[in-house]
């Protein structure tokens, strides 16, 4: 099967659904006949702007949005509960600070004999190759320390770990070419302390999960 097929396929295209985060990428459009509302961090004209130089993206694939997340639980945003008869989320518990926060929102407004579709990047074929894989440990202690931005370590680590192989972000298996660390030591420092500086003057980045789509 393909990408779309595999998300889609225990999806019910005659319910209603909710994609999260679609940006420029939407996997159920609403221009292909599914019955689905948007919910992002910005609205259409705000994601157009914000990626109409970007290379390779068409932001006339952008659909208008219908829900504007600023860190609220989703249900009151949505303003009911147990509504939507499937989820699609592509690429982006990856950037979610509270997993488990992420999946309970998702938990209360679906019903329970819905669906939750996830599409998350294979570390073992991307920039993350060498960065550790996050542990329960540091799920569970995010959550209960309602965690609303990534913290200072897990920038630091992203920094040093970030690889190409063979010149290219993202690879398969049949990918040759050596690897290569994308930023000097003094990059992740730099890094390092403009977000323990955010950490000092904010509590919360509202969207920050949803800021991009491709890991």
């Amino acid at each position: 099967m393909q990408r779309s097929e595999k998300v889609l396929h225990r999806i019910d295209s005659r319910g209603r659904g909710l994609e999260i985060g679609p940006s420029y990428g939407p996997i159920a459009p609403k221009r292909a006949g599914f019955h689905v509302d948007i919910l992002d961090h910005l609205d259409r004209d705000a994601l157009m702007r914000k990626y109409q130089n970007a290379p390779g993206v068409d932001v006339d694939q952008i659909e208008p949005v219908d829900y504007i997340w600023n860190g609220e639980p989703y249900a009151e945003l949505i303003g009911k509960t147990k509504c939507y008869d499937w989820i699609i989320a592509s690429h982006l518990i990856e950037h979610t600070p509270d997993l488990i926060g992420f999946l309970n929102d998702c938990d209360s407004v679906l019903k329970d004999t819905g669906v939750l579709s996830l599409v998350i990047p294979d570390a073992r074929y991307c920039f993350d190759h060498f960065r550790p894989l996050t542990g329960l440990s540091k799920i569970i202690d995010a959550h209960l320390n309602r965690q609303r931005i990534h913290t200072a370590g897990t920038v630091a680590e992203y920094f040093l770990n970030f690889v190409t192989r063979g010149g290219q972000i993202a690879w398969d298996a049949k990918t040759s070419g050596p690897f290569a660390f994308s930023h000097s030591p003094d990059q992740p420092g730099a890094r390092l302390r403009h977000s323990c500086s955010n950490m000092r003057t904010s509590t919360s980045t509202p969207g920050a999960s949803l800021r991009t789509r491709s890991g």
